[in-house]
């Protein structure tokens, strides 16, 4: 539940497509003959050009069809490399891919690399060939085999409460989910199940990390499997050295903390059919934050939206004193300790590289909220342009056209806004089991980008009222209203009040449609001059403009520089599709009504 788990968090706080390969193989004649200059003679001694000799007419292409493997299996965390060719040119879709694959269609290629945890599943992928005249298609299954195998947590107690069972859990480690010189420890972790959840109507599941000095939260819920693992190490929920617990670190910095969740989250999604695996959200604050953003972005395939507030992005952009602790599980920056991808593993975090450069990062759908008066996860990460990327984290969300929606306020990181106080930007939103506008990672959704209704975020730069403090960067004193020291609104959003209807959503390979709308609803005026509107009453006129980009897309594929055509009530266009394949159609007049936005496929 977006609007209880935030207040919860809040209160708990610790801190045009190219031809595809066309098979070249052509029958000769039964009686053909090569003469010396490589051309085919026919029994008459003519010259084989390709033109009946008589008539001057081309040979009848064959029937469409379809080459390529009808099976595959790969190992946990090795990369299977897939090609199919088609008779003659044509479009080819790849349907059901596995979560996590890619599919080139220009080269008629399919990559995909399972994970840690999605082994011991098999997945049908229909590949279909359409060229205008004929339709061909071919299942391939692909078999991902459980090759990475930590032991299973174990219940250690069981209580039954009002609507719930909580379980309390050990975990424990071997050299995949730790350090060699940690591995064999015992870790806690808290799963809760609601006693009504069953298989045939399973429940969302919240992924809930923790913060500094904070332990898994026992808390439950009647409506939401709630998983609660822990990190003790503070790792900012991502993992360290190799070599730890020795003095120093050094070698590779592996992800044993990121290990550690996944691997909670496969056993508990194994052992309870009534968790909802297209629903499964990763939420935190501050440390917590930064994990849930970081594992949601890194492990998009198994997630489908995450909730994260006062998270650093950018672990470049922490402040001195921070770095100084990561640096003694990561190793310092000059350092440059490679992580599993082999860059330095200050850059491997680098969210805003992620987003730029990840098709699968792209797919997710990320709620944040920071305060600007927040001295301890400093605001400068929503504003300062990484130093890998040059993009800043708000900058990133809007140009990459990633499902977001993003709040701020002069919250303080323990402290609520003195004069908005919580959850102010929404009168009751649940992104989770909203029955309109909620996500599933087997769904497409529609991204919102450069709403005309977004306020002023700032430049990052300083309005003079703060000077600037490598700890605190222009964060003031919150009990003080209006006196941070960063430009830009002192307070807003971004995307806010934006819904779509998913259950009218059509994905197929000719057309891709669903209703929007803005809302205009309970809510009240700003609590003073220069503030936003709280509630669902919209921060300004309505119609506004807004850019949507299709996310998560199944069937409706397009690939770089395929034109498609769009309505969306009396307006109508031409949409390119970019140099990733992906679709973003621009300037859209939203109103507080329903209105279908419809792109079309040329064939």
């Amino acid at each position: 539940m977006m609007t209880s788990l935030l207040t919860l968090l809040l209160a708990c706080a610790g801190e045009a497509p190219k031809e595809l390969p066309v098979d070249s193989a052509v029958d000769s004649e039964p009686n053909a003959d090569t003469d010396e200059t490589g051309e085919t003679a026919t029994d008459s001694g003519a010259t084989e050009t390709g033109e009946t000799a008589d008539t001057g007419e081309t040979a009848e292409p064959g029937p469409l069809a379809l080459s390529g493997l009808d099976a595959a299996t790969v190992n946990e965390g090795e990369a299977l490399a897939l090609s199919y060719t088609l008779s003659r040119p044509a479009r080819l879709f790849a349907l059901g891919l596995p979560p996590g694959a890619v599919w080139d269609e220009a080269t008629g290629a399919l990559s995909f690399t399972p994970d840690s945890i999605q082994g011991g599943r098999a997945w049908a992928v229909t590949l279909v060939a359409i060229d205008g005249e004929e339709r061909v298609e071919k299942e391939v299954t692909i078999e991902a085999l459980d090759t990475i195998t930590p032991p299973p947590p174990v219940v250690v107690s069981a209580v039954t409460g009002a609507g719930w069972t909580r379980y309390l859990l050990s975990q424990t480690t071997d050299e995949w989910l730790d350090s060699p010189g940690y591995a064999g420890r015992s870790l806690t972790a808290i799963l809760c199940v609601p006693s009504a959840a069953t298989a045939d109507a399973p429940a969302p599941v919240q992924v809930v990390l923790h913060g500094i000095g904070s332990t898994p939260s026992p808390a439950c819920s009647s409506s939401t499997v709630l998983l609660n693992p822990s990190d003790p190490d503070v790792s900012f929920w991502f993992g360290y050295a190799s070599n730890l617990p020795a003095a120093a670190p050094s070698g590779e910095v592996l992800p044993y903390t990121q290990r550690r969740v996944l691997h909670l989250l496969e056993w508990a999604l194994q052992q309870h059919p009534q968790a909802d695996p297209s629903r499964v959200s990763l939420n935190g604050y501050s440390m917590g934050g930064a994990g849930s953003v970081t594992l949601g972005v890194m492990h998009a395939r198994h997630f489908n939206m995450v909730n994260a507030l006062h998270a650093q992005t950018v672990p470049l952009l922490h402040r001195p004193s921070r770095e100084a602790q990561l640096s003694s599980l990561w190793g310092s920056i000059d350092a440059a300790l490679p992580g599993v991808t082999g860059a330095s593993v200050w850059e491997e975090q680098d969210l805003t590289a992620w987003l730029r450069d990840s098709p699968e990062a792209r797919r997710q759908f990320i709620v944040y909220k920071h305060g600007k008066d927040d001295a301890n996860v400093l605001f400068s990460t929503v504003l300062f342009p990484s130093p890998l990327t040059g993009l800043s984290w708000a900058e990133t969300l809007q140009s990459q056209h990633i499902g977001h929606f993003l709040i701020w306020d002069e919250a303080s990181h323990y402290a609520l806004d003195p004069l908005l106080g919580p959850v102010w930007w929404t009168s009751g939103w649940d992104l989770a089991t909203d029955p309109a506008a909620s996500l599933r990672l087997n769904e497409s959704f529609p991204a919102f980008s450069s709403y005309a209704l977004d306020r002023d975020l700032g430049d990052g730069s300083g309005n003079g009222l703060r000077p600037y403090d490598d700890e605190t960067a222009y964060a003031g004193d919150q009990s003080v209203a209006g006196d941070t020291g960063w430009t830009g609104d002192i307070a807003g959003t971004l995307n806010r009040g934006l819904r779509w209807d998913r259950a009218a959503l059509v994905d197929e390979l000719d057309r891709w449609s669903i209703p929007l709308r803005a809302l205009d609803g309970p809510g009240g005026p700003p609590p003073t001059s220069g503030y936003p509107t709280t509630g669902d009453v919209p921060d300004g006129a309505l119609p506004a403009s807004v850019n949507v980009t299709l996310r998560r897309v199944n069937a409706f594929q397009t690939t770089p520089g395929e034109l498609v055509d769009w309505t969306f009530g009396a307006q109508s266009g031409v949409a390119t599709a970019d140099a990733a394949g992906e679709v973003t159609v621009e300037g859209l007049l939203i109103t507080s009504e329903w209105q279908t936005l419809e792109v079309l496929r040329r064939w």
